[in-house]
């Protein structure tokens, strides 16, 4: 089964208000979580093994995204069924969501990278498995 894992970029920093939007647009419900690697971030469990997360970019001293430093926050759909529709709904009904990245990963086959630019997804990276 192939996973998807997209990277959304967030021109705001109003995680209490992208949070309340994204929960209103795909009728799910984020709970707040800490770590040491992730900081403070919201996430909502879509299933067993899907889920979409939004957290900051900017943490520990460190970027998730340093390309996008524009982008204090990042949504993260994470092996999502529809994946790429959730993307194109975020993006179309939220403006200040940009898409950055999506990574799809063929188990014991390949795993493929794309940045979007200029609104398109050009491939960056690409490994195949033994």
């Amino acid at each position: 089964m192939i996973k998807n894992f997209i990277v959304l970029g967030v021109k705001t920093n109003n995680i209490d208000e992208v949070t309340n939007d994204l929960e209103e647009l795909l009728q799910i419900k984020f709970t707040i979580h800490e770590s040491s690697y992730w900081g403070i971030y919201n996430l909502a469990k879509i299933s067993k093994s899907s889920d979409i997360k939004l957290g900051y970019n900017y943490v520990d001293e460190d970027w998730r995204e340093e390309e996008h430093k524009d982008c204090p926050l990042l949504v993260e759909l994470n092996n999502l069924q529809q994946s790429e529709e959730t993307m194109n709904v975020i993006c179309r009904k939220l403006p200040y969501i940009i898409p950055l990245t999506i990574t799809v990963i063929e188990p014991n086959i390949s795993s493929r990278k794309y940045k979007f630019i200029d609104g398109e997804a050009k491939l960056v990276y690409e490994h195949f498995f033994r």
